[in-house]
């Protein structure tokens, strides 16, 4: 690297006035963007899911499994605490837009482009992150949790003497997103891997060294191990304490199998259970009569043995019935899901979310406004002048990609003097299209909120490639200025 690219990758001197007012500045611009989408959502995005949550919250149905436990306790805690139950959204909101403010740092700190620091902050709105920051889902908070993490994982690599607590901090985050989505544990191991090679300064990169031996290193094994343990012990305890009423939910999957993969004379005379097989049968019936490919349970089975959000009544005998019926035949099941995945790949519905739905607790939209406001911004602005921001096979096909370029993205991070960036970006991609690959045999609806973390990590991805791209040109064009001027010299 030249003179010019080394100055030039130089890190900002935090003893100067003028880097700590750009990093107040970009905390209180943090904060109002918090104040500003807390409005917008407040008292939070509520659809039937959490409707049904914010019930066990206030007592007034049990707790149950079918929504994650623990983020329902989490949730109980800060009613608790404030007394307030949309106490949640402001949490949730602050926690994602706290991350945004770290990876705004970040890029602060690798480029000193005050630019670039601003766009890894405001990225948050952009219309398809926008939309679900204040929703009460699952899907958020997973997805915050691991941005939480990931940011955490890049200032370790920059601000080494605050490692341990950004690996303490990140590990938490990492358990909580992997408790409340137990199907994206998968997608959290590139992210462990990426904690594990940032945090401990590059020493699991060293040239030469294979992928095979940095995937054995003790210490992606180490923390992979602490991950289990903390999400396993986490789970017991908290079950242990509040025990939430099982409801044995993958039912809904077998029921999707059972009802639309195999053949209504073929379940007719199918040995199973009676009565599940009428249920069954008349399940068939009625999908087929409204068109319904998916989701059975609510739409054509009748729901739980004891209404809804409940265990349907023949769980055993169902899965009994999915072993004979469709294990047997992989080629009928894999065409059904092959459906239901292009569905969730190019026929995604992405309907607002962010309005508090009619519901028994007295919870209403606050600001209407505000919240109008921004449904329009999310609505006319993203979905319809920008639709592909919202599908699945564009978060797919970009980290794909991105993992097939990543020889250039080695490139681009050297010229830019940027070590970690392929070790981001490749994590980030793995994560996000191991996330949409492992919905294959589950996707329940084709809704965006199951590309959320893709999403949301591809944005990072994107934002950090263009920060890189414009740092390596500045610093070519350093290098091409240094002869230039030496020449001018000599000449006087």
């Amino acid at each position: 690297m030249s003179r010019a690219a080394s100055a030039d990758s130089a890190r900002p001197d935090y003893r100067v006035r003028g880097t700590w007012l750009h990093l107040g500045l970009l905390a209180v611009a943090a904060i109002v963007l918090s104040i500003g989408t807390s409005i917008a959502f407040a008292p939070g995005g509520m659809n039937p899911d959490t409707r049904w949550q914010l019930h066990q919250v206030l007592g007034n149905e049990p707790l149950s499994d079918w929504h994650p436990a623990i983020m329902t306790i989490t949730w109980m805690w800060l009613h608790e605490l404030t007394g307030h139950a949309s106490a949640v959204l402001y949490a949730q909101v602050l926690v994602m837009f706290g991350a945004g403010f770290g990876f705004a740092v970040y890029l602060f700190d690798v480029t000193r482009s005050r630019a670039w620091s601003y766009a890894g902050l405001f990225m948050l709105l952009a219309p398809h992150l926008f939309t679900f920051i204040g929703v009460l889902w699952k899907d958020t908070q997973m997805a915050e949790a691991f941005f939480l993490a990931v940011v955490c994982a890049l200032l370790a690599s920059r601000f080494t003497t605050m490692r341990w607590l950004f690996l303490a901090v990140g590990l938490l985050a990492l358990t909580y997103g992997t408790a409340v989505r137990k199907n994206a544990f998968f997608a959290v191991l590139p992210l462990v891997y990426l904690m594990a090679a940032l945090v401990y300064s590059g020493s699991m990169r060293r040239a030469g060294q294979s992928l095979l031996r940095r995937l054995t290193d003790v210490r992606f094994l180490g923390l992979t191990a602490a991950l289990l343990a903390l999400v396993i012990g986490s789970g017991a305890v908290l079950n242990a304490i509040y025990q939430p009423l099982k409801t044995h939910q993958v039912s809904q999957v077998m029921l999707d199998d059972v009802i639309f993969s195999v053949p209504r004379e073929e379940l007719k005379q199918a040995d199973i259970d009676a009565a599940l097989k009428e249920k069954l049968l008349e399940a068939q019936r009625i999908c087929a009569q409204q068109g319904d490919y998916e989701d059975a349970y609510w739409r054509c089975y009748g729901r739980g043995a004891d209404g809804i959000y409940t265990a349907i009544e023949h769980v055993d005998e169902l899965k009994e019935a999915w072993v004979r019926t469709v294990l047997t035949r992989p080629d009928r099941y894999l065409l059904y899901r092959t459906q239901t995945f292009a569905h969730l790949l190019f026929d995604n519905y992405t309907d607002w979310d962010g309005q508090t739905e009619e519901n028994s607790v007295g919870w209403e939209t606050k600001y209407k406004q505000a919240n109008d406001a921004a449904q329009t911004y999310v609505e006319k602005f993203g979905v319809r002048d920008m639709p592909w921001l919202f599908t699945g096979w564009f978060w797919l096909a970009s980290p794909i990609i991105l993992l097939c370029a990543h020889r250039h993205v080695r490139r681009l991070g050297r010229a830019s003097g940027w070590p970690e960036l392929s070790t981001a970006v490749s994590s980030l991609s793995i994560s996000a299209a191991v996330y949409i690959v492992g919905y294959f045999p589950i996707v329940p609806a084709n809704h965006f909120r199951y590309v959320y973390w893709p999403a949301l990590a591809g944005t990072m991805c994107f934002v950090m490639l263009g920060a890189a791209g414009a740092r390596a040109w500045r610093s070519r064009r350093c290098e091409r200025r240094e002869p230039e001027a030496a020449v001018a010299s000599t000449s006087q």
